[in-house]
Protein backbone atom coordinates (compact mmCIF):
# COMPACT_ATOMS: atom_id res chain seq x y z
CA UNK A 1 0.00 0.00 0.00
CA UNK A 2 1.36 3.42 -0.98
CA UNK A 3 2.09 5.91 1.82
CA UNK A 4 -0.56 8.36 0.53
CA UNK A 5 -3.23 5.62 0.38
CA UNK A 6 -2.29 4.51 3.89
CA UNK A 7 -2.58 8.08 5.19
CA UNK A 8 -6.01 8.54 3.62
CA UNK A 9 -7.21 5.19 5.00
CA UNK A 10 -5.90 6.06 8.47
CA UNK A 11 -7.65 9.42 8.43
CA UNK A 12 -10.89 7.74 7.34
CA UNK A 13 -10.69 5.23 10.19
CA UNK A 14 -10.05 8.00 12.73
CA UNK A 15 -12.97 10.10 11.50
CA UNK A 16 -15.26 7.07 11.28
CA UNK A 17 -14.38 6.17 14.87
CA UNK A 18 -15.07 9.71 16.11
CA UNK A 19 -18.43 10.02 14.38
CA UNK A 20 -19.34 6.44 15.18
CA UNK A 21 -18.77 6.95 18.92
CA UNK A 22 -20.56 10.28 19.03
CA UNK A 23 -24.16 10.27 20.16
CA UNK A 24 -27.09 12.65 20.05
CA UNK A 25 -27.31 14.38 23.47
CA UNK A 26 -30.21 13.34 25.69
CA UNK A 27 -30.26 16.37 28.02
CA UNK A 28 -32.09 19.26 26.33
CA UNK A 29 -31.76 22.94 27.15
CA UNK A 30 -34.66 24.22 29.26
CA UNK A 31 -36.30 26.61 26.80
CA UNK A 32 -38.98 29.11 27.76
CA UNK A 33 -42.32 29.11 25.97
CA UNK A 34 -42.56 31.78 23.28
CA UNK A 35 -44.64 32.84 20.29
CA UNK A 36 -44.78 35.66 17.73
CA UNK A 37 -47.54 37.38 15.75
CA UNK A 38 -47.74 39.88 12.93
CA UNK A 39 -45.66 40.90 9.93
CA UNK A 40 -41.98 40.20 10.58
CA UNK A 41 -41.07 41.93 7.32
CA UNK A 42 -42.21 45.20 8.85
CA UNK A 43 -38.75 45.37 10.46
CA UNK A 44 -36.75 47.61 8.14
CA UNK A 45 -32.98 47.64 8.43
CA UNK A 46 -32.74 51.04 6.76
CA UNK A 47 -34.94 52.75 9.36
CA UNK A 48 -33.54 54.35 12.49
CA UNK A 49 -34.63 52.23 15.43
CA UNK A 50 -35.36 53.39 18.95
CA UNK A 51 -35.23 50.70 21.64
CA UNK A 52 -37.20 51.24 24.85
CA UNK A 53 -37.67 48.95 27.85
CA UNK A 54 -39.96 49.19 30.85
CA UNK A 55 -41.35 46.86 33.47
CA UNK A 56 -41.30 45.85 37.11
CA UNK A 57 -39.99 43.05 39.28
CA UNK A 58 -42.29 42.96 42.27
CA UNK A 59 -40.15 40.75 44.55
CA UNK A 60 -37.26 43.21 44.06
CA UNK A 61 -37.72 46.80 45.20
CA UNK A 62 -34.65 48.52 43.72
CA UNK A 63 -32.63 48.67 40.53
CA UNK A 64 -35.50 48.92 38.02
CA UNK A 65 -33.69 51.56 35.97
CA UNK A 66 -30.61 49.35 35.81
CA UNK A 67 -32.66 46.36 34.65
CA UNK A 68 -34.34 48.49 31.97
CA UNK A 69 -30.93 49.67 30.72
CA UNK A 70 -29.68 46.09 30.57
CA UNK A 71 -32.72 45.11 28.52
CA UNK A 72 -32.23 48.04 26.15
CA UNK A 73 -28.59 47.10 25.64
CA UNK A 74 -29.52 43.45 25.05
CA UNK A 75 -32.22 44.20 22.47
CA UNK A 76 -30.03 46.83 20.76
CA UNK A 77 -27.18 44.31 20.42
CA UNK A 78 -29.43 41.58 19.02
CA UNK A 79 -31.05 44.07 16.63
CA UNK A 80 -27.63 45.23 15.41
CA UNK A 81 -26.74 41.60 14.66
CA UNK A 82 -29.78 41.56 12.34
CA UNK A 83 -28.60 44.67 10.51
CA UNK A 84 -30.94 47.08 12.32
CA UNK A 85 -29.30 50.43 13.08
CA UNK A 86 -29.79 52.69 16.07
CA UNK A 87 -31.31 56.16 15.86
CA UNK A 88 -29.64 58.30 13.20
CA UNK A 89 -30.98 61.71 12.23
CA UNK A 90 -29.91 61.18 8.62
CA UNK A 91 -32.32 58.29 8.07
CA UNK A 92 -35.72 59.03 6.62
CA UNK A 93 -37.86 56.49 8.43
CA UNK A 94 -38.14 55.50 12.07
CA UNK A 95 -39.38 52.52 14.03
CA UNK A 96 -39.50 51.50 17.66
CA UNK A 97 -38.75 48.21 19.40
CA UNK A 98 -40.48 48.21 22.79
CA UNK A 99 -39.69 45.58 25.40
CA UNK A 100 -41.84 45.09 28.49
CA UNK A 101 -41.05 42.72 31.33
CA UNK A 102 -42.63 41.57 34.58
CA UNK A 103 -41.69 39.28 37.46
CA UNK A 104 -44.22 38.04 40.01
CA UNK A 105 -43.87 35.61 42.87
CA UNK A 106 -46.09 32.60 42.30
CA UNK A 107 -45.40 29.66 44.60
CA UNK A 108 -45.98 26.20 43.18
CA UNK A 109 -48.15 23.71 45.07
CA UNK A 110 -47.29 20.61 43.10
CA UNK A 111 -44.54 19.11 40.95
CA UNK A 112 -45.74 18.12 37.49
CA UNK A 113 -44.15 17.40 34.11
CA UNK A 114 -45.63 18.96 31.00
CA UNK A 115 -44.53 19.64 27.44
CA UNK A 116 -45.95 22.30 25.13
CA UNK A 117 -45.14 22.92 21.48
CA UNK A 118 -45.28 25.94 19.25
CA UNK A 119 -47.16 26.32 16.01
CA UNK A 120 -44.05 27.14 14.02
CA UNK A 121 -45.73 27.98 10.71
CA UNK A 122 -42.50 27.44 8.79
CA UNK A 123 -43.79 27.73 5.25
CA UNK A 124 -43.32 30.20 2.45
CA UNK A 125 -40.54 32.63 1.68
CA UNK A 126 -41.41 34.90 4.62
CA UNK A 127 -40.61 32.28 7.28
CA UNK A 128 -37.65 33.12 9.53
CA UNK A 129 -35.92 31.34 12.37
CA UNK A 130 -36.23 27.82 10.98
CA UNK A 131 -32.96 26.69 12.56
CA UNK A 132 -34.08 27.92 15.99
CA UNK A 133 -37.57 26.46 15.59
CA UNK A 134 -36.11 23.06 14.69
CA UNK A 135 -33.91 23.13 17.81
CA UNK A 136 -36.99 23.91 19.93
CA UNK A 137 -38.85 21.06 18.28
CA UNK A 138 -35.95 18.68 18.93
CA UNK A 139 -35.76 19.81 22.57
CA UNK A 140 -39.42 18.95 23.02
CA UNK A 141 -38.93 15.58 21.32
CA UNK A 142 -35.99 14.78 23.60
CA UNK A 143 -38.00 15.64 26.73
CA UNK A 144 -40.88 13.42 25.60
CA UNK A 145 -38.53 10.55 24.87
CA UNK A 146 -36.54 10.74 28.11
CA UNK A 147 -39.03 11.81 30.79
CA UNK A 148 -40.28 9.10 33.12
CA UNK A 149 -42.43 9.88 36.17
CA UNK A 150 -43.06 7.15 38.72
CA UNK A 151 -44.57 9.32 41.43
CA UNK A 152 -45.50 12.90 42.25
CA UNK A 153 -44.43 14.67 45.40
CA UNK A 154 -46.81 17.45 46.34
CA UNK A 155 -45.02 20.31 48.07
CA UNK A 156 -44.96 24.09 48.16
CA UNK A 157 -42.02 25.50 46.25
CA UNK A 158 -41.01 29.11 45.94
CA UNK A 159 -41.37 30.17 42.32
CA UNK A 160 -41.36 33.31 40.21
CA UNK A 161 -43.21 33.87 36.96
CA UNK A 162 -41.26 35.91 34.41
CA UNK A 163 -42.87 37.44 31.33
CA UNK A 164 -41.40 39.51 28.52
CA UNK A 165 -42.99 41.05 25.45
CA UNK A 166 -41.36 42.65 22.44
CA UNK A 167 -43.28 44.92 20.06
CA UNK A 168 -42.32 46.47 16.73
CA UNK A 169 -44.02 49.85 16.18
CA UNK A 170 -44.01 51.86 12.97
CA UNK A 171 -43.31 55.60 12.81
CA UNK A 172 -47.06 56.14 13.32
CA UNK A 173 -46.95 54.00 16.50
CA UNK A 174 -48.90 51.22 14.76
CA UNK A 175 -48.19 47.76 16.15
CA UNK A 176 -46.78 45.70 13.26
CA UNK A 177 -45.30 42.65 15.01
CA UNK A 178 -44.98 41.27 18.51
CA UNK A 179 -43.46 38.39 20.40
CA UNK A 180 -43.88 37.15 23.95
CA UNK A 181 -42.38 34.62 26.31
CA UNK A 182 -43.12 33.39 29.81
CA UNK A 183 -41.53 30.91 32.19
CA UNK A 184 -41.48 29.88 35.85
CA UNK A 185 -38.22 29.83 37.76
CA UNK A 186 -37.04 29.45 41.34
CA UNK A 187 -34.63 32.33 40.72
CA UNK A 188 -36.10 35.85 41.02
CA UNK A 189 -33.48 37.17 38.61
CA UNK A 190 -35.21 37.50 35.23
CA UNK A 191 -31.86 37.73 33.42
CA UNK A 192 -31.05 34.07 34.04
CA UNK A 193 -33.34 33.08 31.16
CA UNK A 194 -34.34 36.40 29.54
CA UNK A 195 -31.42 36.63 27.06
CA UNK A 196 -32.33 33.23 25.57
CA UNK A 197 -36.05 34.12 25.53
CA UNK A 198 -35.37 37.36 23.63
CA UNK A 199 -33.06 35.56 21.21
CA UNK A 200 -35.80 32.99 20.49
CA UNK A 201 -38.35 35.76 19.85
CA UNK A 202 -36.04 37.82 17.64
CA UNK A 203 -35.01 34.77 15.62
CA UNK A 204 -38.40 35.12 13.91
CA UNK A 205 -37.36 38.48 12.45
CA UNK A 206 -35.47 38.88 9.14
CA UNK A 207 -31.70 39.00 9.32
CA UNK A 208 -29.99 41.63 7.19
CA UNK A 209 -26.33 42.29 6.51
CA UNK A 210 -25.41 44.13 9.68
CA UNK A 211 -21.98 44.69 11.14
CA UNK A 212 -20.21 41.65 12.47
CA UNK A 213 -20.33 41.41 16.28
CA UNK A 214 -17.40 42.98 18.11
CA UNK A 215 -15.54 41.16 20.88
CA UNK A 216 -12.31 41.74 22.74
CA UNK A 217 -8.99 40.17 21.87
CA UNK A 218 -7.82 38.02 24.78
CA UNK A 219 -4.22 38.74 25.78
CA UNK A 220 -1.78 35.86 25.51
CA UNK A 221 -0.87 36.11 29.19
CA UNK A 222 -4.55 36.20 30.23
CA UNK A 223 -5.96 33.36 28.13
CA UNK A 224 -5.83 30.85 30.98
CA UNK A 225 -7.58 33.36 33.26
CA UNK A 226 -10.28 33.99 30.65
CA UNK A 227 -10.83 30.26 30.17
CA UNK A 228 -11.07 29.63 33.93
CA UNK A 229 -13.59 32.43 34.48
CA UNK A 230 -15.77 32.18 31.36
CA UNK A 231 -15.51 28.61 30.05
CA UNK A 232 -14.19 26.06 32.52
CA UNK A 233 -16.93 24.01 34.14
CA UNK A 234 -19.70 26.06 32.48
CA UNK A 235 -22.42 25.03 30.07
CA UNK A 236 -23.33 27.43 27.27
CA UNK A 237 -26.42 27.31 25.09
CA UNK A 238 -27.48 28.99 21.86
CA UNK A 239 -30.83 29.19 20.03
CA UNK A 240 -29.63 26.90 17.22
CA UNK A 241 -28.94 23.86 19.44
CA UNK A 242 -31.34 21.86 21.57
CA UNK A 243 -28.49 20.72 23.86
CA UNK A 244 -25.78 22.47 25.88
CA UNK A 245 -22.16 23.15 24.88
CA UNK A 246 -19.01 23.01 26.98
CA UNK A 247 -15.36 23.85 26.39
CA UNK A 248 -13.70 21.09 28.42
CA UNK A 249 -10.49 19.10 28.00
CA UNK A 250 -10.73 15.51 26.79
CA UNK A 251 -10.22 12.58 29.13
CA UNK A 252 -6.68 12.20 27.73
CA UNK A 253 -5.70 15.74 28.68
CA UNK A 254 -4.63 16.92 32.09
CA UNK A 255 -7.68 18.36 33.85
CA UNK A 256 -5.53 21.19 35.21
CA UNK A 257 -4.18 22.19 31.77
CA UNK A 258 -4.33 26.01 31.39
CA UNK A 259 -6.39 25.85 28.18
CA UNK A 260 -7.66 22.71 26.36
CA UNK A 261 -5.88 21.81 23.12
CA UNK A 262 -9.23 22.05 21.34
CA UNK A 263 -9.10 25.85 21.70
CA UNK A 264 -6.79 27.23 19.03
CA UNK A 265 -6.00 30.89 18.30
CA UNK A 266 -6.62 31.79 21.94
CA UNK A 267 -6.98 35.52 21.25
CA UNK A 268 -10.40 34.68 19.72
CA UNK A 269 -11.79 32.92 22.82
CA UNK A 270 -14.37 35.68 23.38
CA UNK A 271 -15.65 35.05 19.86
CA UNK A 272 -15.93 31.30 20.56
CA UNK A 273 -17.95 31.94 23.73
CA UNK A 274 -20.19 34.44 21.92
CA UNK A 275 -20.83 32.07 19.00
CA UNK A 276 -21.71 29.20 21.36
CA UNK A 277 -24.24 31.56 23.02
CA UNK A 278 -25.80 33.30 19.98
CA UNK A 279 -25.74 31.03 16.90
CA UNK A 280 -29.14 30.78 15.17
CA UNK A 281 -28.09 28.10 12.68
CA UNK A 282 -26.02 25.01 13.36
CA UNK A 283 -24.70 22.67 10.69
CA UNK A 284 -25.33 18.99 11.56
CA UNK A 285 -22.37 16.98 10.31
CA UNK A 286 -23.25 13.53 11.62
CA UNK A 287 -24.05 12.00 8.24
CA UNK A 288 -22.19 13.70 5.42
CA UNK A 289 -18.93 12.91 3.72
CA UNK A 290 -15.82 14.48 5.17
CA UNK A 291 -13.95 13.63 1.97
CA UNK A 292 -16.33 14.96 -0.68
CA UNK A 293 -17.29 17.87 1.63
CA UNK A 294 -20.85 17.57 0.36
CA UNK A 295 -23.75 17.81 2.79
CA UNK A 296 -26.55 15.31 2.18
CA UNK A 297 -29.43 15.61 4.63
CA UNK A 298 -31.68 13.15 2.82
CA UNK A 299 -35.43 13.48 2.59
CA UNK A 300 -35.83 14.31 6.29
CA UNK A 301 -33.45 16.97 7.68
CA UNK A 302 -35.08 16.67 11.12
CA UNK A 303 -33.84 13.13 11.82
CA UNK A 304 -32.01 12.94 15.10
CA UNK A 305 -28.98 11.04 13.78
CA UNK A 306 -27.73 14.12 11.96
CA UNK A 307 -26.92 15.77 15.28
CA UNK A 308 -24.19 13.47 16.56
CA UNK A 309 -21.60 16.01 15.43
CA UNK A 310 -22.23 19.69 14.68
CA UNK A 311 -20.38 22.72 13.35
CA UNK A 312 -20.98 26.38 14.26
CA UNK A 313 -19.64 29.31 12.26
CA UNK A 314 -19.61 33.09 12.42
CA UNK A 315 -17.63 36.21 11.59
CA UNK A 316 -16.37 38.64 14.24
CA UNK A 317 -14.49 41.89 14.65
CA UNK A 318 -11.85 41.21 17.28
CA UNK A 319 -9.93 43.68 19.39
CA UNK A 320 -9.46 47.46 19.22
CA UNK A 321 -8.42 47.26 15.56
CA UNK A 322 -11.59 45.30 14.68
CA UNK A 323 -9.63 42.50 13.04
CA UNK A 324 -12.07 40.39 10.98
CA UNK A 325 -11.98 36.73 11.98
CA UNK A 326 -13.93 33.81 10.53
CA UNK A 327 -14.59 31.46 13.41
CA UNK A 328 -15.54 27.77 13.34
CA UNK A 329 -16.39 25.41 16.20
CA UNK A 330 -16.68 21.61 15.90
CA UNK A 331 -18.93 19.88 18.43
CA UNK A 332 -19.03 16.21 19.47
CA UNK A 333 -22.23 14.76 20.90
CA UNK A 334 -22.19 13.13 24.33
CA UNK A 335 -25.09 12.04 26.52
CA UNK A 336 -25.26 15.26 28.55
CA UNK A 337 -24.48 17.73 25.77
CA UNK A 338 -21.88 18.75 23.19
CA UNK A 339 -18.16 18.97 23.83
CA UNK A 340 -16.03 21.31 21.72
CA UNK A 341 -13.42 19.26 19.83
CA UNK A 342 -11.97 22.20 17.95
CA UNK A 343 -12.46 25.98 17.97
CA UNK A 344 -10.31 28.03 15.62
CA UNK A 345 -9.99 31.01 13.30
CA UNK A 346 -10.64 29.45 9.91
CA UNK A 347 -8.98 30.12 6.59
CA UNK A 348 -10.99 31.66 3.76
CA UNK A 349 -11.23 28.23 2.11
CA UNK A 350 -12.46 26.52 5.29
CA UNK A 351 -15.09 29.17 5.93
CA UNK A 352 -16.24 29.15 2.30
CA UNK A 353 -16.82 25.40 2.63
CA UNK A 354 -18.84 25.97 5.80
CA UNK A 355 -20.93 28.69 4.13
CA UNK A 356 -21.70 26.41 1.19
CA UNK A 357 -22.89 23.63 3.48
CA UNK A 358 -24.88 25.89 5.82
CA UNK A 359 -26.72 27.26 2.78
CA UNK A 360 -27.51 23.69 1.69
CA UNK A 361 -28.80 23.06 5.21
CA UNK A 362 -30.99 26.16 5.21
CA UNK A 363 -32.36 25.20 1.80
CA UNK A 364 -33.12 21.69 3.08
CA UNK A 365 -35.01 23.13 6.07
CA UNK A 366 -36.91 25.59 3.91
CA UNK A 367 -37.94 22.83 1.51
CA UNK A 368 -38.90 20.42 4.31
CA UNK A 369 -41.17 22.93 6.06
CA UNK A 370 -42.75 24.25 2.86
CA UNK A 371 -45.99 22.32 3.37
CA UNK A 372 -48.50 24.19 1.26
CA UNK A 373 -49.14 24.52 -2.47
CA UNK A 374 -48.56 27.95 -3.96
Amino acid sequence: MRPRQFAVLSMFLILWTLVGCATTPNVPVDRPWYRTHGDADALTAQCATTVVAQGDSLPLTTGEDIRARRFRALVSDLAARRGVSSVNAGQRCRQTMKLTYRTERRDMQATTASVSTNNFGLSGSAAYGQGVALATQMSTRTIVGSTSTSSLIVATQRSYNHTIGLELLTAEDVLAWQGESTWDDRDPDIFRIAPLAIQLIMSRLPQGGGEHPRVGSVRVDRQANYYNNVMRGKWLSCPALYARVRFEPTSRELKNAPVPRSIEDGYAMAAYADLASHAEYALPTGEFSTFTHQADFGSNPTKIGLWRTVQLGGEYQIGPKKKLAKVLIDLYGEDDGYRVTRAWVASDEEFAEYETNIQLWRNALRDHFDFFAK
